[in-house]
């Protein structure tokens, strides 16, 4: 259906489905021969991103979560992808502003060490803007990143910016592509419905996304 709907670059899901490490099903050689039977090519790969329980320490919540990472770059490599997508992984509890402090340098530091070993390999990592129902939740915001990113000194960094989230969080989607486009590698663009908290990922058009100003 993909091909014939005329696409041909995919980004494949890579958490619990589809090709999380951790999906015993997965052989990906069959993978391959399906991807080249279709006629698709795989750009991208979207790293998992549940691990272990919220009342596991963070420090090795953290650890999993990017030994993940790290299957997962092993995966797209072999698919011929060299563009990864992720979540702002946060491990711990933000209760207070010492402990949320606390979970952004971790956070920070471990897309640091992921960058790093992307640059080895010529990979991109594109960090993903989270939908947020409280204003504290690092990555809600597209400029957090950005500044993140931009001070990071690692050109393998990138922005992921999903469109539906940053309506989710009554943000103008158009404008912060338009505001931090150089630094933007992947765009996962989707509608939503301002003040729903529903993360809907509608057909682009049928929510708050002015498509005329992405045109």
């Amino acid at each position: 259906m993909l091909f014939r709907s005329g696409f041909r670059n995919v980004e494949v899901w890579g958490n619990v489905r589809h090709l999380d490490p951790r999906n015993p099903d997965i052989v990906l050689e069959e993978v391959e021969l399906c991807r080249r039977r279709l006629g698709l090519e795989i750009i991208s790969v979207h790293a998992p991103f549940t691990v272990g329980e919220y009342s596991d320490p963070p420090a090795e919540r953290m650890r999993a979560w990017e030994a993940l990472v790290k299957e997962s770059m092993d995966m797209a490599e072999y698919l011929g992808a060299h563009h990864m997508v992720v979540h702002p992984f946060t491990a711990g509890r933000d209760s207070s502003d010492q402990a949320f402090g606390d979970m952004i340098e971790r956070t920070q530091e471990s897309l640091l060490r992921l960058a790093d070993l992307a640059a080895e390999r010529e990979f991109v990592l594109a960090v993903e803007n989270m939908p947020a129902h409280r204003n504290r939740r690092y990555g809600r915001d597209v400029s957090e990143l950005y500044g993140f990113l931009a001070a990071s000194g690692r050109s393998s960094l990138g922005l992921c910016v999903d469109t539906g989230h940053v309506i989710f969080n009554n943000g103008d989607a158009a404008g912060e592509l338009e505001r931090f486009l150089n630094r933007v590698t992947s765009v996962h663009l989707n509608d939503n419905v301002a003040n729903t908290h529903l993360d809907l990922h509608l057909v682009p058009g049928a929510g708050g996304l002015d498509l005329a100003r992405l045109a």
